[in-house]
């Protein structure tokens, strides 16, 4: 999942632990009679989780014999695709590559940061790290805070204006807070301005959890070194106003990606319901939670379709470059006719269904299209009906439904947490660990198969299969 690693407030507040959430109680009319489809989810979802499990494992094995990442452009990606095309074909799919451009971005060393007086070094991941696209350079320049408050509570940053940086000293190191808008406008705004360098210090970076990687969506016009930091080194920098020295090696070049569009041959007509998932992962981690656990259990509907409804018009999307913009989904949607557009009656994204220590969540974009609510809808009263506890939460288009609710296209999903912290009150009505992230490897190396939870990915396969079949059936 992308998240707010793609732009700054206008979606941060999408998954942060004050986003809106709406917990929802079981109706009056929950102790009735289960329906047969989702009784019938219980026990096929037992059977499902090994299925889903073994794919897992293999998908595990591929990232750690290319460098621990599945990321789009990697081998790891390529042998991920190879993977899932080949299992889809298995299972009597027509599977279709949908390819796409994007920049291919490198980090051929760890990023250097030094504070000259008193003399310090920051260590790359831990305090400090090149962005997606961050340009390359050696800079020695002295930090130049703009809009970095360090009385206000508020941390929305500056930068999103090219009048935020009329002061900036031309050749200093631009020190910023993410702003509302694009991390790549505050970027740029620095450099036109004439900044030798930014760092976007964020508040949800601590050296505990270290630095994530944030994306600048394209290299094209990047020409500094850009790095994020955590929150501590951002305000010992504006406090100090020292002068830096920044050695960043990175380097992109294009490519063309590819997402995997799969339909039966034998399908009926009308029009399709589409489900689908992010294949690739961060450049830093294998994703087997991010997006692994998406990825498999789509391969498992895809199976449970083929048996049951094997005409079902159906569609199964498994995406390529969600984690550095959106992009395969983007790609695809935007290529459709206004007739083909028409056609897609829903889709279901699932990114993130095996969060260590999670909730479960139902999407509820405020900004979805009309029908969204039903598909919201079959999710909730199917965790109702089973007692299993859950909230709706408003991803703001966060992962790839987002290219879908910009075409009309009603949508839904399941999610299971990001980075963003359980609440006491989320311990006691979840389990697990208050204070702590949801997934405490999101985007890092210990996305592996040990980062998976059985109990929460089984209740989702459930609750998944339920709306599967009954969208196709209704």
């Amino acid at each position: 999942m992308v998240g707010w690693l793609l732009a700054g407030s206008m979606l941060a507040g999408a998954c942060t632990a004050s986003s809106p959430e709406v917990e929802r109680a079981a109706p009056s009319g929950a102790s009735e009679a289960t329906p047969a489809t989702e009784a019938s989810s219980q026990p096929a979802a037992q059977g499902s989780v090994g299925r889903i499990l073994e794919h897992l494992e293999a998908l595990d094995r591929i990232a750690q014999r290319n460098g621990g990442t599945r990321a789009v452009g990697s081998e790891g990606y390529d042998e991920s695709v190879a993977y899932v095309s080949r299992h889809m074909r298995q299972l009597g799919y027509s599977v279709v590559s949908d390819r796409f451009d994007f920049d291919y971005f490198e980090q051929l060393s760890p990023t250097r940061v030094e504070r000259l007086k008193p003399r310090k070094a920051y260590v790359d991941g831990r305090d400090v790290r090149a962005m997606v696209y961050s340009g390359a350079g050696r800079v020695s320049a002295p930090v130049e805070p703009v809009g970095f408050d360090l009385r206000s509570n508020d941390h929305t940053g500056a930068g999103c204006s090219s009048d935020d940086f009329s002061d900036l000293p031309t050749g200093s190191i631009a020190l910023l807070r993410p702003g509302p808008c694009y991390y790549r406008d505050q970027v740029v705004n620095a450099q036109e301005a004439g900044a030798a360098a930014v760092i976007l210090a964020f508040p949800e970076f601590t050296r505990a959890t270290g630095v994530l990687r944030p994306t600048l969506l394209s290299g094209a016009g990047i020409e500094i070194p850009a790095l994020a930091a955590t929150d501590g080194t951002g305000v010992e920098l504006a406090r100090s106003r020292t002068r830096l020295r920044i050695t960043a090696r990175t380097r992109y070049s294009p490519l063309r990606g590819v997402s995997l569009i799969a339909e039966r041959r034998e399908a009926r007509a009308g029009d399709v319901l589409m489900v689908g998932g992010h294949l690739d992962s961060v450049m830093d981690g294998p994703g087997i939670n991010d997006n692994g656990s998406g990825i498999a259990t789509i391969l498992e509907m895809a199976r449970a379709v083929a048996a049951k409804e094997p005409d079902a018009p159906v569609r199964f999307a498994f995406w390529g470059g969600e984690e550095i913009g959106l992009l395969g989904s983007t790609a695809y949607v935007e290529s459709l006719s206004s007739q083909q557009t028409t056609s897609i009656e829903a889709y279901l994204n699932f990114d993130m269904v095996a969060s260590p220590n999670f909730v479960r969540y139902v999407y509820e974009d405020e900004i979805a299209p009309a029908g969204s609510d039903e598909i919201t809808d079959l999710f909730t009263r199917y965790f109702n009906r089973q007692d299993i506890e859950f909230k709706t939460i408003d991803l703001g288009g966060r992962s790839d439904h987002g290219a879908f609710i910009e075409q009309g296209i009603p949508v839904g999903g399941l999610f299971t947490g990001a980075e963003m912290l359980k609440s006491r009150r989320q311990r006691k009505d979840y389990g697990g660990r208050a204070g702590a992230s949801m997934d405490g490897c999101y985007h890092r190396p210990c996305d592996d198969i040990d980062n998976i939870n059985q109990k929460v990915l089984r209740e989702m396969v459930g609750a998944i299969r339920h709306a599967l079949f009954a969208l196709l059936t209704r």
